[in-house]
């Protein structure tokens, strides 16, 4: 991801989809087979511009936006696409492109004997024999970087034969959770370093695979509801529908091994790795010191004093000191690796089938949709969620759990709450939780709800009819005399 470009976050989805949200409120999202955008202009029309099969000139104006959140699918995803936007915007990406009559579909890769992992620069390197293909492994052989050369464009040239274009495309993936076209690879180095490691004779390997190849197959829209994750810029409430992979801030990447279910966390600035334990439990802290050792200590105490919900853009805020930034880092990781392993085990076993309130987990569907003058707009889904736009512009998104709330308040200010503590926008919460708890009643709940309250209202009416015929009876009963005296 280039960090100059404006990016203030981005999502992975485990089906291929991407969204990146940048600084000044805009946001785009680029399908599954990566030939088709979704972009969110906040600075015009009001605020609400999304172009779906972009025009030439909204190509050109959203081009870099495209190509950013293009760049950054390509950079964690084993198939990489390929779209114009990409080549216009090589410079802002720092491509190196060339172009050669000779046509590179595989890569031989060395694996030399006495191979050993440097523990005082974490880090180790192998190469192809032409030099073009790297291979780096790093933070404690617990990731790995390959760059490759990829073909985006042949041209043909008057009797010398076709050219071929190509450019450097780097990619970032987890040992834990390496591609299938990169195992071999990646199981020769490691057994070669720990061959080296255990003493044991080692010979020199090599390991001939093909390249990946890129694909700009056409798409077809998926299609989304109205207010759904895809068709709103939210940067806290994650879909429900989707398992995010892998989460870039300007501090941090957050990736979910969806495999194993444990999150591990990158942190950019010192490039310390924390790497999730028991589901997660606790975090292990992987750290290099200046003796080249590695330091292993648990996280799990970090989180444990969690006072407020902690956002991907308030990490940086909130850390005065390095303890407060990883403690901020690990909360944050928690909830995301929480989130992930509930969408998951929804998406994967359909318990959202079998729930209890027969309702899926996973829905746009609306249930009660209700508006009452001296609150506004009130909205309930199937799967739990409440939002609510309130007659002074105030708009509120509570989750589907109904533990957390994301308060939109009219000057402007994001509060997010939990719902049994929703300090400072105490009215607003107060009002979601009466409705949700009304919304979500079962049938036989609401009739028995409606018996009462009518049970109730009949009692009062007739307490002020007995009332009014005590009052006559007295007024009447009595004499004249008998009031004057």
């Amino acid at each position: 991801m280039v960090s100059d470009g404006g990016v203030k976050r981005g999502l992975l989805m485990r089906d291929g989809r991407v969204k990146v949200s940048f600084e000044d409120g805009t946001w785009v999202v680029v399908e599954p087979t990566g030939a088709c955008y979704t972009f969110y202009d906040a600075s015009r029309s009001g605020g609400v511009l999304k172009e779906r099969c972009l025009t030439a000139f909204a190509r050109q104006r959203h081009c870099k936006g495209v190509a950013l959140a293009l760049d950054f699918r390509n950079a964690y995803s084993p198939v990489p696409f390929w779209c114009k936007a990409l080549e216009k915007r090589f410079e802002v990406l720092g491509k190196v492109t060339w172009t050669s009559q000779i046509r590179v579909e595989r890569a031989s890769w060395v694996v030399p004997a006495g191979l050993r992992y440097d523990t005082e620069k974490d880090s180790l390197t192998v190469k192809s024999k032409d030099g073009k293909c790297s291979f780096h492994l790093q933070s404690g052989k617990r990731r790995f970087s390959v760059c490759y050369p990829i073909n985006y464009k042949v041209a043909e040239s008057e009797g010398a034969g076709p050219v071929y274009s190509y450019y450097l495309q780097e990619q970032h993936f987890s040992s834990n959770d390496c591609p299938e076209k990169w195992k071999p690879l990646l199981q020769a180095v490691l057994d070669q370093v720990n061959d080296q490691e255990g003493g044991r004779k080692t010979v020199m390997l090599v390991r001939d695979l093909p390249l990946p190849c890129t694909t700009s197959e056409t798409a077809k829209w998926i299609d989304v509801e109205k207010g759904s994750f895809w068709d709103t810029c939210r940067d806290v409430l994650y879909p429900r529908d989707t398992t995010v992979v892998l989460e870039w801030t300007p501090y941090c990447l957050f990736r979910f091994a969806y495999d194993l279910g444990e999150a591990e966390v990158l942190t950019y600035f010192d490039g310390n790795l924390l790497v999730s334990r028991n589901g997660g439990k606790e975090f292990e802290h992987i750290s290099p010191n200046a003796r080249g050792d590695r330091i292993h200590r648990p996280a799990g105490g970090f989180g444990k004093a969690r006072t407020a919900f902690v956002t991907p853009d308030k990490i940086g805020e909130q850390s005065g000191t390095i303890f407060a930034f990883y403690n901020t880092v690990v909360d944050y990781a928690s909830k995301f690796l929480e989130h992930m392993k509930h969408v998951k085990q929804v998406v994967s076993q359909g318990e959202y089938k079998r729930n209890a309130k027969g309702a899926p987990l996973v829905s746009n569907r609306v249930l009660v949709e209700k508006y009452d003058e001296d609150v506004g707009n009130l909205v309930a889904f199937e799967d739990g969620r409440v939002w609510i736009k309130f007659i002074d512009k105030a708009f509120l998104e509570m989750d589907h759990e109904q533990k957390y709330c994301k308060v939109y308040l009219p000057r402007g200010d994001v509060r997010i709450v939990r719902t049994h503590k929703p300090v400072g926008v105490e009215d607003y919460v107060h009002i979601a939780k009466e409705f949700a708890h009304w919304a979500f009643q079962t049938p036989n709940e609401r009739d028995q709800h409606i018996e009462l309250h009518s049970t109730i209202m009949a009692q009062i009416e007739a307490s002020k009819r007995l009332s009014k015929m005590i009052d006559w009876h007295l007024g009447s009963s009595m004499s004249p005399s008998l009031l004057a005296t």
